[in-house]
Parts: structure tokens; sequence; C-alpha cells
């Protein structure tokens, strides 16, 4: 059986676990670890080789070993503050959505409708109230009627009690919960918007989890959209990773970092709340992952 993974990214998410949890989920501890054969790329095909330089970095905030801010240092669960390049930061702005937005997405009403152009892109965010406050702002910027879809949120009798659950759980209880994979109760669409599937539904015509589409028809119930071409590349040529709020768990800010093609295409701004220097950010590394690593390079 061949295995692949790369354990800087994030772990296995346990619900109200603790980092002992999570780390403990991972493979690496496993009681057949000790039978796999572990084999190591040594060679990033997403960047040039002439950023050899960038490529190490981004190991090192993968790894936990690039260079920590003492002065901000606190502990590991919290994450450490570490030092990016001043090429890389945004500053500070009013109006953060437009400055992120324009990072990424230049230009966006004049090229919204380029494919090419929306394919190399993406902002990331920490957390999914982040990402769908960005969402909304960049579908304000779309010249086209917006029209909203609500989901129908019911209690199923089949699995509550005898008991009358309507009185204590109302319909506007239901349609304020939100949960990780599925969608908020309304959700706002326009024609030209590119919307992202968020499940496996036919792998073989490329409907998977994380095709990316394009909006060309809302129907009342069922809306057509167009796939984009070479969307099944986990990469952009141009990233904007926007924080409101430190990352929270191991590997967030790697994954973000490791998005990008080139170093020219990678831009960060630091929102959070009380931040004064602009080039210091928060990272979380769990290195007791990486503890039983028995490792041979393989140059693939």
């Amino acid at each position: 059986m061949l295995l692949g993974g790369d354990f800087r990214q994030i772990l296995p998410v346990i619900p109200k676990g603790t980092r002992q949890d999570t780390v403990n989920a991972s493979i690496s501890k496993s009681y057949l670890w000790h039978s796999a054969q572990v084999h190591t790329l040594s060679i990033n095909m997403t960047l040039r080789q002439a950023d050899k330089k960038f490529a190490e970095w981004i190991l090192s905030v993968g790894n936990g070993t690039t260079a920590t801010v003492e002065t901000y240092a606190g502990s590991h669960e919290d994450g450490e503050k570490i030092v990016i390049a001043d090429e890389f930061m945004l500053l500070k702005s009013d109006n953060p959505y437009q400055l992120i937005s324009d990072a990424a997405y230049p230009n966006f009403v004049e090229n919204y409708l380029n494919r090419s152009y929306l394919t190399d892109r993406a902002i990331l965010a920490p957390t999914n109230a982040s990402a769908q406050e960005m969402n909304s702002y960049l579908l304000s910027k779309v010249p086209s009627a917006e029209k909203e879809y609500l989901s129908s949120d019911t209690i199923s009798f089949e699995s509550t009690p005898t008991d009358d659950w309507t009185k204590n759980y109302t319909q506007e209880y239901l349609n304020s919960l939100e949960y990780s994979g599925l969608l908020t109760h309304k959700l706002c669409l326009k024609v030209g918007a590119p919307v992202m599937m968020l499940c496996n539904l036919n792998q073989r015509n490329g409907l998977c989890n994380g095709t990316r589409m394009v909006v060309s028809r809302l129907g009342h119930r069922v809306l057509e959209a167009q796939i984009m071409t070479g969307t099944h590349s986990r990469t952009e040529s141009q990233v904007a990773l926007y924080l409101p709020r430190p990352v929270f768990s191991h590997g967030q800010l790697y994954v973000a970092l490791s998005r990008v093609t080139t170093p020219e295409g990678l831009k960060v701004l630091d929102d959070t709340e009380g931040t004064s220097q602009r080039d210091i950010v928060t990272n979380i590394v769990s290195r007791e992952v990486f503890s039983n690593m028995n490792t041979s390079e393989s140059q693939i």
C-alpha cells in the first residue's frame, strides 16, 4: 500500500480535542507505523528552482525551525511569533477587504469573466467566517443581479424523543446554526460569480471537492455553472493571506504559504487586533508529530 502526505500540513480534526488528541490521531502515532517505510521528496516541483531559498523558508515554517521573536515568546499551544519579510507583507488599511482583494484580484471588475484570471488566484483565511466576509465583499463587486437561496432546516422526528422539540428549537435557531463543511442558511449568488464544489459528486467528470466553477444561470431550484479548466491544482500564482485573527492549529500557516508558486505571488495582511508590527505573525507547529520519522530521501 502506498500512502502520500505531508505532516507539516493540518493534522486530523478532533472536535473539542486537545493538542495531544490531535497529534495522537495522526497516522505517525499508529501502532502500525513502525512497519512503514518512509521516503521524503527532496525537490519542490511547485516552485522554480531559482526560488530555492523561498522554498527552504516555507519548509522551515512547516517544520517549526524558522527564527522566532523572543519578545513575543509564549506557549507552544498558542504558537510562536515569526518574522515574515516586508516584501510579502501588506500595510494595514481602514478597508482591509479592498486591500486584500486588490492584492489577489487586481482590476477584479474588468477581469472577473476571464477564467484564466480566476483560476490562478486565491484569498486564504484561517476561519470560515473570514472567508465568508471576503466572499460577500467580492460578490458585491460583480455587476449582475443577486439571487438568494435559503436552506430548509427541520428536526428529524425519527431520531428525537416523543416530546415536541420544535418548541425548544425554533426555525430561526435552526437557520442560525453553522457547521464546517456545510453552507450557511442563506446563499447569495450572481451570474458570473466563481463558486467551489464542497463534495465529490462525479469524479470521472471532474465534479470533485475543490472544483471551481463559474455560475452561468440562476434558476428557482437549480443553478447552472461551467467548470473552469485547469482548476484541480492546489497551487496559485497569486495568493493573498488574510489574517483578521492568528492561525489556531498546526500547519495552517504552512499550508497557506505553500499554495503560491512564486515569491512574487505572495501577499500577507495581518489585521489581528492589537498587533503593532506588520511583519510578525503567529505560527503553530506540533513538533512532536515529527518525533518518529525514520526517513530516506527520494529525488522525485
